[in-house]
């Protein structure tokens, strides 16, 4: 005779035996997958980097602290840089699902959509995190507490360390974001370069880059997002500019006027027209 949990329930305890294994088998797959994308750790970077366990007990504290630091800094970088267009990704999903039939992706069309903007996003933060890196100074207050020793023993492995946490970073946002494919390549792109500078091996930061993308798909990429700043820009000047001449107060007010009496052939969104209207009453106009 079945074991029914309640008087009413047609689902047996051997039905929630089974699917509590496969809650705590997901469960299990998706921590696994965090431990595998957060490799290399702390200890790994400074064994690999730093001869960690032939330094001195003063370095290796050094070491692990710089880390920290350095790992701050990239992953607030990454998370500045990182922003997700709802509306234009929604817009030009079309776009983005070019190229899925003869691409042998796995997943559906919408994934594949979903890959290829977010590619296209770290695209654009790589390469602006390489312009930026090739002047070190700008992160030099992380090395100002060591004496000069050290902060120069430590410096000479920073850009890799720094694109090493960057790459962890945006590896975990892809994977959090559902975009399973761009987080395991840019975990790819970390180990590589875990790897390639425990063996002393020369960082040529031009010929890595050129891996992740050609040099047509990122200017392609840089001229759309240009576009999609201006557009931007244009639009947060016209929202105010209605908002300050029908002598709204409340920005819910004027987003609701935009909608309802501006004349567009394309449609307007509630959410995007308030986004843009908060911001440029914030003096936001990028």
């Amino acid at each position: 005779m079945e074991n029914k949990l309640t008087a009413h329930s047609t689902i047996t305890s051997e039905d929630m035996f089974a699917i509590n294994n496969i809650l705590n088998d997901y469960r299990n797959l998706s921590n696994a997958i965090e431990v595998i994308l957060g490799m290399p750790e702390d200890i790994g970077i400074a064994n690999n980097l730093y001869n960690h366990e032939q330094c001195s007990e003063l370095q290796r504290k050094n070491n692990l602290v710089f880390l920290e630091d350095a790992k701050a800094t990239s992953v607030q970088y990454i998370q500045q840089s990182f922003s997700f267009d709802t509306d234009y990704f929604l817009k030009d999903i079309d776009k983005f699902s070019n190229g899925y039939n003869e691409s042998g992706f796995a997943g559906n069309k919408d994934e594949y959509a979903l890959n290829k903007y977010i590619g296209e996003l770290f695209n654009i933060i790589a390469i602006n995190l390489n312009e930026i890196l090739s002047n070190s100074s700008e992160f030099n207050h992380i090395l100002s507490k060591y004496p000069s020793s050290e902060a120069q023993r430590l410096s000479l492995k920073f850009l890799e360390v720094f694109r090493l946490y960057a790459f962890k970073e945006l590896s975990f946002i892809a994977y959090h974001i559902k975009s399973f494919n761009i987080a395991l390549m840019y975990h790819d792109y970390a180990m590589q370069l875990y790897f390639s500078s425990s063996k002393s091996i020369f960082y040529d930061s031009a010929d890595y880059f050129r891996k992740i993308s050609s040099i047509q798909g990122v200017k392609a990429a840089k001229a759309r997002w240009s576009d999609q700043r201006k557009y931007r820009q244009q639009k947060k000047k016209e929202y105010l500019k209605i908002k300050k001449d029908q002598g709204f107060k409340k920005n819910t007010d004027a987003a609701n006027y935009i909608i309802e009496n501006t004349n567009s052939e394309e449609e307007l969104n509630y959410d995007y027209v308030y986004r843009l209207l908060c911001e440029a009453t914030n003096g936001n106009f990028d």
